[in-house]
């Protein structure tokens, strides 16, 4: 059920702005979803992710990519993934995932990077600490302990310190000063 309560969770808000059809529809297809009615949901969701519904290609890209009422195809999710990507935070960070990990794909923390990045420009907390990592390991991107850190406190991390051990007190001050102009600009 887990699974359930995050997909729900991560969806539930956008769901408000929907076309009220549409949204019904979804709704529908939420309710099949928690009730593990995943070929319901399947016939929900399909229409409204074939006509541009972000939330439902999201949620096509997720039931792919866990196996759920359909075969697991990794291509398919990526598929669905993309498409929601031009507006959906969830599908930016699920390819983030997806290419962090080498899910499907040949692992590009590169190309993870810059879906992680698009999610945490969004204020998307575990898009913020997937991306801090990649930072302050170098994966993928320049090394950035400094950015790292940013990310880190933006995320509300409490581990900021195992993730950066070495940032002087000068670059901590950085980073905080960075945290600050991030959410004059954002919030």
């Amino acid at each position: 059920m887990t699974a359930v309560r995050t997909l729900l969770a991560i969806l539930i808000a956008a769901t408000l702005l929907a076309a009220p059809a549409a949204a019904e529809d979804y709704w529908k297809g939420v309710e099949a979803y928690r009730n593990e009615n995943y070929a319901a949901a399947l016939r929900e969701w399909q229409p409204l992710a074939d006509n541009g519904d972000a939330l439902a290609q999201t949620s096509l890209g997720y039931m792919y990519a866990k196996g759920l009422g359909v075969v697991r195809n990794q291509a398919t999710a990526i598929r669905w993934y993309r498409l929601a990507a031009q507006g959906n935070v969830s599908a930016q960070h699920n390819l983030g995932d997806i290419y962090a990990r080498g899910t499907g794909v040949p692992q590009d923390y590169a190309e993870a990077a810059v879906w992680y990045r698009r999610a945490a420009e969004q204020n998307y907390p575990t898009a913020q600490y997937n991306l801090a990592v990649l930072l302050a390991e170098g994966m993928g991107v320049p090394r950035d302990t400094v950015e790292a850190y940013m990310w880190l406190t933006l995320a509300g991390a409490r581990n900021r310190a195992e993730i950066t051990p070495d940032l002087t007190a000068a670059e901590i001050a950085e980073g905080e000063r960075l945290v600050r102009k991030w959410r004059d600009e954002h919030e």
